[in-house]
């Protein structure tokens, strides 16, 4: 495992630790109140999101490590 970053937004209490993983089995899902589907994108396909969720992938996809990102206040 590899710790992308940790992604803090003060103002919402929220924080996101993006790690990335290898996946080695998977039991079934099924969807619920916090996630309605799973879908694949390619990087310049990905759907509407918010600011901080991008943010996130991206860092993933430029294959950054130890990130550390706060946000005070809504953009």
């Amino acid at each position: 495992m590899q710790h992308i970053g940790t992604y803090c937004n003060v103002y919402k209490n929220d924080i996101v630790l993006s790690i990335k993983a290898e996946i080695t089995g998977r039991e079934g899902w099924a969807p619920d109140g916090e996630i309605s589907q799973v879908a694949f994108f390619h990087r310049q396909a990905l759907p509407s999101m918010k600011r901080t969720t991008r943010l996130r992938i991206h860092d993933a996809f430029e294959g950054n490590i130890g990130t550390l990102s706060v946000v005070e206040q809504p953009a």
